[in-house]
């Protein structure tokens, strides 16, 4: 992988990383506004779209992701900065790609971990998907608020583990 552990796309405007060794990555790949990897039975996905980037284009990363997504019968994260408004993950309004983003993750069964009251951004909120095998398995979902970023994104902690 590009830099020992983290994996971003061709613009660097998204990367994943893993960065417990003992746990080997499988498989990975970036797309379109995506980098993915795959660990034991869990494909992670990060994602981050433009504003600026045309519905068009939009359309097509969401196509992107599902078809990754149906390539792997694995849990899933998909997590990111997708630019989509919608009242389900806190924003005050549902906007097109909001609306495109929510009908999608329906038709792949996944859950939002997120519902609004913690800030995934400074000022708006990310998404953070995932299947139902993890949601169930969640311990934790946290934003780091404390840790520096860099970014206007906030760090996200995020724990399975068998009950």
């Amino acid at each position: 992988m590009q830099d020992e552990s983290w994996l971003h796309d061709a613009t660097c405007s998204t990367a994943v990383c893993s960065f417990n060794s003992n746990i080997p990555v499988i498989r990975h790949g970036t797309g379109l506004g995506h980098a993915w990897l795959e660990i034991e039975d869990i494909l992670v996905c990060s994602v981050y779209m433009s504003p600026n980037v045309e519905l068009g284009v939009f359309e097509e990363t969401l196509d992107e992701l599902s078809r990754l997504r149906n390539a792997v019968c694995k849990d899933v994260v998909i997590c990111g900065d997708f630019n989509a408004k919608n009242v389900a993950w806190g924003a005050g309004v549902t906007d097109r790609r909001g609306l495109f983003l929510e009908e999608l993750m329906a038709v792949l069964g996944l859950i939002c971990l997120n519902d609004g009251e913690l800030l995934t951004l400074v000022r708006v909120n990310g998404v953070f998907f995932v299947s139902p095998g993890l949601a169930r398995m969640a311990r934790c979902w946290l934003v780091l608020k404390e840790e520096e970023t860099l970014s206007d994104h906030e760090a996200i902690y995020f724990e399975v583990g068998a009950s």
